[in-house]
């Protein structure tokens, strides 16, 4: 999974999306460039105990020449993140955190606290999915580290 591969970079602004503000920002590595997008306010959720897993679902594109999806494909991806959104917090099994896009990939980072669960829920979606191969990897974060590293900083 890409998410604990890169550093971050510095060019950050901030969107709305629903009731969730987020932060955006844009990182280089290897001569890629890596939009990343994390929810603000997310820390309660860190220093809460309960989510100590982190998931990352990763998506390979069909993509343009510089390795973002192109605005068909975005659309089917933002259907699918509606989707994945929905079924993970519905039973409050994991909750979504960011998104990686850039490189050929997109990644939607989540976390939680129910592994098995999240796993059952994830190998149903897949199933679903027609349109794209769609991967899985569930680890042991309980420090939050990837959205530490690529999610907004913390406000004192």
């Amino acid at each position: 999974m890409f998410s604990k591969l890169f550093k971050k970079n510095k060019k950050v602004k901030e969107v709305n999306k629903r009731d969730d503000t987020y932060s955006l920002s844009e990182m280089k590595e290897d001569g890629k460039t890596f939009l990343l997008r994390f929810k603000n306010n997310q820390w309660k959720f860190a220093e809460s105990g309960k989510y100590p897993f982190q998931m990352g679902i990763a998506i390979p594109l069909h993509s343009n020449n510089n390795g973002f999806p192109t605005k068909e494909e975005n659309e089917q991806l933002l259907n699918m993140e509606e989707i994945l959104l929905h079924e993970f917090e519905k039973n409050d099994v994991a909750i979504f955190v960011g998104a990686i896009t850039g490189g050929g990939m997109k990644e939607f980072v989540l976390y939680t606290g129910k592994p098995q669960e999240a796993s059952k829920v994830f190998e149903t979606l897949r199933d679903e999915i027609k349109h794209h191969e769609v991967q899985c990897i569930i680890r042991d974060d309980p420090q939050w580290e990837v959205y530490k590293t690529y999610g907004p900083r913390m406000k004192n």
